[in-house]
């Protein structure tokens, strides 16, 4: 099955080359989980933790815009420093990825402009299934509501991969944008779904322990989340690594 290949092989890429992968990205993720402490931000906090907080007017915007901002360049260091290990065998130094600024604003710029054309798409989907929804009637059940979500976020996840597998292009310096890996994944709407199926199940299954096992806001839960929050960031960005090698340099998967 072509997407399972595709995620095994992402997930063998970084515990297989486990050294290397901690070397581009302890030091950068340890500090950023420091940075939110030191500010005052829980980054473990629950959806509805954070939304409590909002809706009495405590959410600290100060210290989540400073958390995320740091979050958001050390994970582009990290993003570029890995796409340029596995595909360009770029070794990392001691503690750090070399620094390529140019690269790392390249990755930025063609991010936002992906999660527009997703958001838009998006957007569009659940309008018109909205319509439909309302012209079918019994809106408010159960099948209903799961057919509806199904509806917007299968297209939304496909296209998001087809899309996003551009990304090691911009890390590189490559010739290869947007519309060479929209046109080098078509037909791969299975192997996309199932990847994205294995995708979300598995990012659940490994935080259950956090909320099973440990007690809440224990500093267990804590220590597992930032284990499997790691895992999950590395997984990610290798899988993104896969596809571009995959589908633009036409490496086989292993």
């Amino acid at each position: 099955m072509k997407g399972w290949q595709l995620f095994t092989h992402s997930a063998r890429q970084v515990f297989g080359n486990l050294g290397a992968a901690l070397r581009i990205s302890a030091v950068l993720y340890l500090a950023q989980i420091a940075v939110a402490i030191i500010v005052g931000f829980n980054v473990f906090a629950g959806q509805a933790a954070l939304q409590a907080q909002i809706d009495v007017g405590g959410f600290p915007w100060g210290a989540f815009v400073a958390t995320l901002l740091f979050s958001s360049i050390s994970g582009l260091w990290i993003a570029v420093g890995w796409h340029r290990y596995v595909l360009l065998v770029e070794q990392p130094g001691a503690a750090l990825p070399e620094f390529h600024g140019d690269r790392m604003f390249a990755y930025f710029g063609r991010s936002l402009l992906i999660a527009l054309i997703v958001g838009l798409v998006g957007v569009a989907l659940g309008v018109c299934v909205g319509l439909v929804t309302a012209l079918v009637g019994q809106p408010g059940t159960v099948l209903v509501g799961i057919l509806t979500v199904a509806a917007i976020m299968v297209p939304v996840l496909i296209i998001s991969f087809r899309l996003s597998g551009s990304l090691p292009s911009a890390a590189l310096g490559a010739e290869a944008g947007i519309a060479d890996t929209w046109r080098m994944t078509a037909g791969q709407t299975g192997a996309f779904l199932t990847l994205a199926v294995i995708a979300v199940v598995l990012s659940v299954v490994i935080d259950l322990p956090a909320k099973m096992i440990f007690a809440p806001a224990s500093i267990a839960s804590g220590v597992w989340l930032a284990i499997t929050g790691w895992v999950k960031l590395m997984v990610g960005i290798s899988i993104l690594t896969t596809l571009y090698g995959h589908y633009i340099e036409g490496r086989e998967l292993t």
